[in-house]
């Protein structure tokens, strides 16, 4: 194990190396770089997925060990779990989902729901690695490698990534798409949003840790909610079309050409991405869940199903249901914007800002909360001003990431996202035998 860990730090490192060295050289070879990680980690988790499904008896399609789950499940748990998905049920759900559409068809759908089942295997052994590695009310992926692979400093790398690509990455990302939600409705001076913004996100994490996780267990529900009624209500206007669509995904998914590549790997990429599967970051919330570590796993594979099944399923049958082709601009949020303004007029555009802005929030106080973990794991404990730091820090970033471009964050959170997907995984491998049902 000793030689291995001193192995896959030593791998990391130089990828680390390699992805710094392509950035600065040319953003050809940064993107390519960047492809062949993608493609590699896919790989990783198809393979891993696999394993743990048989391993585990598919586990993740057990819908009665899931109903038990419901019956036995704690208070703590649940809101365990709503933290978990107010960080997974981002503006990638809307957005992200209806860009891949827009450039690979709509058979891109039918991979996200193939990888997303599959690999939400993974989520119920991070979780269960969690509570099994937990300290305390302090939990999840950095205790896992840090105690049951015994790899410190792969866990420190792990840290450090997770809390840039969450604190400066995901934070910055979603103020950003809160400004151009907003614009897309009401024409108002972005620095007077953004600053609206800062006192909203204030007033919510310059409370205590709890009164936050109270917070988001009341958030992500009315959210969710919101988007399913406004999305039905949008496809009931074309209710006789749904079959059709569904066998139009299926076609689409299984077309015998070479573009088929194309959309299988967007597809899968998109999936991964969209419910966070392999990242490690649904063992975080084990601080805050019981100690029933097969209870917690399964309440968080709902979570991706759910999140997989009826969020994406709804954005992904509501672009293509209308006719998409004719959007001009396929730069963020623009092309839902610009189908749900087309169809649907102010109404749709409203709907939407409003729930785009409540799915962008969640996923800054969530990442918020990952951050602090991460830095409490680093720290050994928290003081009284490293949390006051911490909490000045969240609302300056998300100042600065609702004022600069986008693009200068994206280039970067999507290749680093995909060395928490390989640690993770490395990890969760090593401790195969730990992981039970």
């Amino acid at each position: 194990m000793i030689k291995n860990n001193k192995l896959i730090n030593y791998i990391i490192v130089i990828l680390f190396i390699f992805m710094i060295s392509f950035k600065i050289i040319s953003n050809e070879l940064f993107l390519l770089y960047t492809n062949i990680l993608c493609y590699l980690c896919i790989f990783v988790i198809i393979v891993v997925s696999i394993y743990f499904t048989i391993k585990l008896r598919f586990l993740q399609f057990n819908i009665f060990k899931m109903i038990s789950s419901i019956k036995n499940n704690s208070i703590n748990d649940l809101k365990a779990l709503f933290m978990s998905m107010g960080a997974k049920i981002g503006v990638g759900s809307i957005v992200g989902i209806s860009l891949a559409i827009y450039v690979s068809g709509p058979g891109v759908l039918l991979w996200i729901w193939i990888i997303s089942l599959l690999s939400s295997i993974l989520t119920y052994c991070e979780s269960y690695l969690g509570c099994m590695y937990k300290k305390g009310n302090q939990g999840g992926v950095f205790y896992y490698i840090s105690r049951g692979i015994n790899n410190r400093v792969l866990s420190i790398i792990y840290t450090f990534v997770l809390i840039f690509v969450y604190a400066v990455g995901f934070i910055g990302i979603q103020s950003n798409t809160i400004v151009k939600s907003i614009n897309h409705v009401i024409n108002i001076n972005k620095y007077i949003i953004v600053i609206f913004l800062c006192l909203c996100i204030a007033i919510i994490v310059f409370k205590n840790i709890k009164s936050i996780i109270d917070f988001m267990a009341k958030l992500v529900p009315i959210m969710c909610f919101l988007y399913i009624i406004f999305g039905l209500f949008i496809l009931f206007d074309d209710i006789d079309r749904v079959m059709f669509i569904f066998n139009l995904i299926l076609d689409d998914g299984f077309r015998l050409d070479r573009a088929i590549i194309g959309v299988v790997v967007v597809g899968l990429q998109r999936g991964i991405f969209a419910t966070e599967v392999g990242i490690g970051t649904s063992s975080i919330v084990s601080g805050i869940s019981s100690n029933n570590k097969i209870g917690q796993g399964m309440f968080q594979v709902m979570g991706v199903h759910f999140i997989s099944l009826v969020i994406i399923t709804i954005t992904g049958f509501i672009i293509i249901a209308s006719d998409y082709s004719y959007v001009g601009n396929v730069n963020g949020v623009e092309i839902i914007f610009d189908i749900f303004n087309h169809y649907y007029g102010f109404f749709g555009k409203m709907g939407l800002c409003v729930v785009i802005i409540l799915f962008a929030i969640s996923t800054i106080i969530s990442g918020y909360y990952y951050s602090i973990k991460g830095v409490e794991f680093l720290k050994g404990s928290l003081s009284n001003s490293n949390i006051l730091f911490m909490k000045i820090l969240v609302v300056l970033l998300v100042f600065i990431g609702g004022v600069i471009n986008s693009s200068i964050i994206w280039s970067v959170i999507d290749t680093l996202v995909l060395f928490l997907l390989l640690i993770n995984i490395y990890a969760i491998f090593c401790l195969r035998k730990s992981v039970a049902v």
